[in-house]
């Protein structure tokens, strides 16, 4: 009954968090908020399980990860992404993107590749399952995964990537079913960043070739 409402609790003060600065930095274009709230996204899975629960870091996702192959593989996906948007326009006798382009590129293994595998994979999913089945785990973490994409239609801001349209979440939860499979047949977040990344890199690059 304690880890009941100690689970609870958790889901409770990361994702009141996450929603909140969300739906401030979204829908009311406070964007000065943006850096420091994925800051505090990635940041919270760690204080509630390190330094509240004072348990491991494996809990949040990494319960199959061996480091040491999947740190520099994720970086050789990294320099694989970089050196395709710093070529491949190239090759197709497009205008090179500019070098402050490519911070940007790199940027989206942080977020939303880790900050959003960490959140709803490593964290959410892994707490539902002492919950629940890992099934009803895995839909349960792509329900809010598609709710936490609402905001940023509602919002209609120019500044986020929004696929599909107001299919956004519903596109965001079937993306979330997939990757939470992803995460229960590997239980290393490594995977899942590199795959949530890598597909919105695909999507980036395709239409930045398609618009130039």
């Amino acid at each position: 009954m304690v880890e009941l409402g100690e689970t609870v609790y958790d889901l409770l003060v990361v994702f009141v968090t996450l929603f909140v600065t969300l739906v401030l930095t979204a829908n009311f274009g406070i964007l000065q908020l943006y850096y420091p709230s994925i800051i505090l996204w990635a940041l919270m899975p760690f204080i509630v399980e390190l330094a509240v629960r004072r348990g491991n870091i494996r809990n949040l996702g990494f319960q199959k990860t061996d480091f040491r192959k999947s740190l520099p593989l994720t970086l050789g996906l990294i320099m694989f992404w970089l050196l395709a948007f710093l070529f491949i326009p190239q090759i197709l006798g497009k205008a090179p993107l500019p070098a402050g382009f490519l911070v940007f590129v790199a940027s989206y293994f942080f977020h939303p590749g880790l900050v959003e595998e960490l959140c709803f994979r490593g964290f959410l999913q892994t707490r539902l399952e002492r919950l629940f089945s890992v099934k009803k785990a895995l839909v349960v973490q792509a329900v809010v995964f598609g709710l936490y994409h609402l905001p940023q239609v509602v919002s209609g801001h120019p500044g986020w990537l929004v696929l599909g349209g107001p299919f956004y979440p519903f596109i965001a939860f079937v993306f979330g079913i997939i990757m939470g499979i992803v995460y229960i047949k590997t239980r290393n977040l490594f995977v899942g960043i590199g795959i949530h990344a890598s597909a919105l890199e695909f999507f980036l690059l395709g239409s930045m070739l398609g618009a130039r």
